[in-house]
């Protein structure tokens, strides 16, 4: 059972960090085209100032990019409302972050529509807006069409016309559950959608072309802050201004913060894996010492080292499998309050099964089926031949016949004598 235990426990901890590991390496994973994926960001530099970088833009770099860089397949933007109470015409309430989007957004960022209409055009109107499916949940399956008022200025209203399915949470995107159509903003506060300069509050974000790099934006780029009179006003008022692409992959793991703890989860996992293997070869050898007049009693009726390895090794497996179906049990069951008492009932007998496989007691047998070994019990008398020439007597029990791949072993079990005579019915390899 301590063998189990200590095994589980440790193969338990070591994977779940290692599985965060894994998961925070995975952000954004589930984008296409992840690798041609960029984040648009400035840096600005003001007279006597340090530079200083931003991740968001004014409004109109997007399209601009779209339009003056033949590299960029696709530009989207969008900028954030904040929480959001939406009420249904039944008086359901949807609460979420909202944000104003841009009709190339699910362009950039696909997502599954699960009903409505085509976001490519379902953004292009105002009022428009697309819920996720978290908040399908609460609004029914009879909410595309439906108009939903703002309960905080209920003169505001949306039309859903799409459901879409949410995005994961590895992903490094803020949480969105209500996207509103980008020719609504004028109805909320002052609409930059066209601002060159200042209200820098748009994320923006671009797909480049196959074979594409960053640098090949920089002459596009130089054109359309010339051709929008941005470098002018940039140069009067001394101000230094540049745009950089950040690779969407890099955005979560660039963080020092994330970085620092990556490192630290994946040394303490490798630690946790380590320790647990370790300190369950060190419980077998240690119960080598009290299992060796078992199995000197194998080697003497016939047991070849093979087969003593065999069952051991076996042994280990059986211990190692156990404890990971008792963790993934245990897992799935989550010990919810669900759980009713026959699983558990089930996992702990499991465990407790297993901690008898791996205790140095014999209660019914001398020998298990751990190396591949048929038992038969046989509760006659048995007649062996001499060991080296002498009668031998054995406490036994009921005698188990173990049949192996090239001999045959007949251990006894505790609590009877046994006679064995010099009778030539059975040889023993010694």
């Amino acid at each position: 059972m301590v063998k189990i235990v200590c095994l589980s426990v440790g193969l338990a901890i070591g994977l779940v960090m290692l599985a965060e590991v894994i998961f925070e390496r995975s952000y954004d994973n589930f984008l296409p085209g992840l690798k041609e994926t960029y984040r648009v960001e400035e840096r600005y530099k003001q007279k006597d100032t340090d530079w200083r970088e931003h991740a968001q833009t004014p409004g109109a770099i997007g399209p601009g990019l779209q339009h003056y860089c033949p590299v960029v397949e696709v530009a989207t933007r969008f900028t954030g409302i904040g929480s959001m109470t939406l009420t249904t015409e039944d008086h359901k309430e949807l609460e979420g972050q909202a944000w104003f989007c841009d009709s190339t957004f699910f362009r950039v960022f696909p997502r599954k529509l699960l009903m409505g209409e085509e976001p490519y055009t379902g953004l292009e109107k105002a009022n428009n807006a697309y819920i996720s499916s978290k908040l399908l949940e609460v609004a029914g399956e009879q909410i595309i069409g439906k108009t939903l008022s703002w309960k905080q200025y209920p003169e505001f209203h949306v039309t859903v016309v799409g459901v879409f399915e949410a995005f994961p949470e590895n992903t490094h995107l803020p949480q969105m559950d209500v996207l509103i159509a980008l020719p609504t903003i004028g109805q909320v506060r002052y609409d930059g959608r066209n601002n060159w300069l200042g209200n820098d509050g748009y994320k923006t974000y671009v797909r480049l072309r196959k074979g594409s790099i960053p640098d090949d934006l920089k002459e596009g780029m130089d054109r359309m802050l010339e051709a929008n009179h941005v470098t002018e006003e940039l140069s009067q008022s001394g101000t230094n201004l540049e745009f950089s692409l950040r690779p969407v992959a890099e955005i979560f793991t660039s963080s020092d913060y994330n970085r620092i703890m990556n490192i630290v989860f994946l040394s303490f996992a490798i630690i946790m894996l380590l320790v647990a293997v370790l300190n369950y070869i060190l419980l077998v050898v240690s119960s080598m010492v009290s299992r060796a007049k078992g199995i000197a009693t194998y080697r003497c009726y016939g047991a070849g080292s093979g087969d003593i390895y065999r069952m051991i090794l076996s042994e280990s497996l059986l211990h190692g499998l156990s404890g990971a179906c008792c963790i993934d049990y245990f897992r799935l069951a989550g010990f919810s309050a669900r759980t009713d008492r026959t699983q558990l009932g089930v996992a702990f007998s499991l465990v407790y099964c297993m901690g008898l496989s791996g205790s140095d007691g014999r209660s019914n047998s001398a020998l298990r089926s751990d190396a591949g070994l048929s038992l038969h019990p046989y509760s006659g008398d048995l007649r062996l031949s001499p060991l080296h020439g002498k009668q031998t007597e054995v406490e036994t029990g009921i005698a188990v016949l173990a049949v192996c791949v090239d001999h045959i072993l007949c251990l006894p079990a505790d609590g009877h004598r046994l006679g064995v005579s010099h009778a030539d019915e059975f040889q023993p390899r010694i």
